[in-house]
């Protein structure tokens, strides 16, 4: 008996999860959200109006399309991605961190994409019938 297709059969979820956790990891440092995270950590979840399955787009090609929780809280924007999404540290983004709110639009998709701290850290695009609930002047 061969034993190399049992060999296979074992080995292949450890090794799609090995290479599921590393891939998260290397689009978390190369998309900005490591560098975010750090920025502006989270401490713990906060109270507020909580949305689920949301999407945004960081620093203008990383998307994450539906895995998004976010909450509104009185002191921020918190977000977090779906837990099997390694690397990607839920952080805590202050409102006085959101400016110059722009209205942006592809094809049918209704969008406004902003700028997270001053200097810079990062720029975000989110539904703007998700950003007409943060509690900004409206665009």
């Amino acid at each position: 008996m061969d034993t190399l297709p049992i060999i296979i059969i074992v080995c292949a979820p450890f090794l799609f999860v090995g290479v599921w956790c590393f891939v998260c990891w290397i689009i978390s440092q190369v998309g900005g959200w490591a560098a975010l995270a750090k920025k502006f950590p989270a401490d713990g979840l906060p109270s507020g109006e909580t949305l689920h399955g949301e999407s945004l787009q960081l620093n203008g090609f990383c998307n994450y399309n539906s895995v998004m929780k976010m909450t509104l809280s009185e002191h921020g924007l918190h977000l977090a991605v779906m837990p099997i999404f390694v690397g990607h540290k839920p952080v805590m983004i202050p409102w006085s961190e959101i400016h110059r709110a722009v209205p942006r639009n592809f094809l049918w998709i209704k969008q406004v994409g902003f700028e997270i701290g001053d200097p810079k850290a990062a720029t975000m695009r989110v539904l703007r019938k998700t950003y007409l609930r943060f509690p900004l002047p409206e665009i």
